[in-house]
């Protein structure tokens, strides 16, 4: 054991160079030393630091400016560029699932499930969409989810509603209604 501590130091003694003390060069073999040095910037005065600021800012608006040059139906007309913030990810706009309707078996039970469209819109989250274009389409997603089959062929049939109405399910169920009024008066 002895014989292992005398080479283990003969052998540290030998690592040391002549320009080397002991402390120097432990300190230099400590691996937060190593990484400090390697990651700390060099000593900059405030005028260092404001011309990298400056320079940076600088390449920037190069970076901006070429970007536009790529880019010009970005730039708003007589004003300077600003480019156009990332799409925000946007969830579904409602949830649950709306009540069913089948033209040919609850055209009688027209004015019940009406009603229960009415609460879906509101259980659901649909009457709290405030984008006009973004309401209709949900709208007429859910309305398309809730009609039958041969409610759906019923709507692309129907030459009383023009193909923007058919885009619309309030108008859709304007028309049901309708229809509705005119087969009970028969």
């Amino acid at each position: 054991m002895r014989r292992n501590r005398r080479l283990a130091n003969q052998d540290a003694q030998t690592d040391f160079s002549s320009s080397d003390s002991e402390e120097n060069f432990m300190a230099n073999q400590n691996p937060l030393n190593i990484l400090q040095a390697q990651l700390a910037p060099p000593a900059m005065n405030y005028e260092q630091q404001i011309a990298n600021l400056t320079d940076q800012v600088q390449q920037l608006q190069q970076q901006h400016q070429q970007m536009l040059a790529l880019h010009p139906q970005n730039a708003p007309a007589g004003a300077q560029a600003v480019l156009p913030a990332p799409a925000a990810h946007t969830k579904a706009p409602y949830t649950g699932r709306p009540p069913l309707f089948d033209i040919d078996t609850d055209k009688g039970l027209f004015k019940i499930w009406l009603e229960k469209w009415k609460f879906f819109n509101v259980s659901s989250g649909l009457n709290l969409i405030t984008d006009p274009i973004q309401l209709v389409a949900a709208k007429r997603a859910a309305l398309s989810a809730a009609f039958s089959n041969s409610s759906v062929r019923w709507i692309q049939a129907n030459t009383n509603l023009s193909d923007e109405q058919k885009q619309n399910a309030d108008e859709i169920l304007t028309e049901l209604d309708l229809l509705r009024a005119q087969q009970t008066q028969l």
